[in-house]
C-alpha cells in the first residue's frame, strides 16, 4: 500500500472508530519504524555560518552587546539564523516524535529490538539538541556554569546561589 492510501487508510479507521486513538498512535509509530520512513530521521547539520556571524561569535560579550540592530537586519545574516533555526526546529520535531514512538509502543520482549533501535536514534538526536550549541558553551564558560540532571544550572560561586 503507498504511504497516501496507507494514510487515509488509518484515518478512515480513526474516523470510524474501528481504531481508538492510543490503536492509531500505536500504528503510526511502527509505520515511522518500517525502513522507507525510517530513513528520514537522521541529525541535521547546521548550515555554514557566513564570515561576519563568525567574526560576531568569536567577539567578546561586551563587544557583542554594542552590535548594532542593522547587523542583525543584514540579509546573509538573517538567512542563516533562519535556516539555523529551520534546523533546530525540525532536529528537535523528530526528537520529540521519536520519544513518543517509544512511548506508543509496548514495552514488551517482543518489541525490544524496536526500543533498541528507537533509543539509539533518540540519544543521537539528544546529543545534538543538549551538547552542539557553542553560544551555550560560552555562557556556561562565562557564569562556571554546570550541567546537573541534564539540565542547564548556573552557579554563582561568590553569591552560593542559583542564578
Amino acid at each position: 500500500m503507498n504511504p497516501v492510501d496507507r494514510k487515509n487508510d488509518l484515518l478512515k479507521k480513526l474516523r470510524s472508530k474501528e481504531l481508538t486513538m492510543d490503536q492509531f498512535l500505536l500504528a503510526c509509530a511502527k509505520w515511522g519504524m518500517e525502513t522507507g520512513c525510517w530513513v528520514e530521521y537522521e541529525v541535521r547539520s547546521y548550515p555554514n555560518s557566513p564570515p561576519a556571524w563568525v567574526e560576531y561569535e568569536n567577539m567578546s560579550f561586551e563587544k557583542q552587546y554594542k552590535v548594532s540592530e542593522d547587523f542583525f537586519q543584514r540579509l546573509d545574516i538573517k538567512e542563516y539564523l533562519q535556516k539555523k533555526g529551520n534546523v533546530y526546529a525540525a532536529n528537535y520535531a523528530d526528537y520529540d516524535w521519536l520519544q513518543e514512538m517509544k512511548k506508543r509502543i509496548p514495552d514488551t520482549e517482543d518489541n525490544l529490538a524496536l526500543h533498541l533501535k528507537l533509543d539509539t536514534k533518540i540519544n543521537e538526536f539528544h546529543h545534538w539538541i543538549y551538547n552542539t550549541d557553542s553560544m551555550l558553551e560560552k555562557v556556561r564558560e562565562r557564569f562556571s556554569g554546570k550541567i546537573v540532571n541534564n539540565k542547564h544550572v548556573n552557579y554563582n560561586v561568590e553569591r552560593g546561589g542559583k542564578l
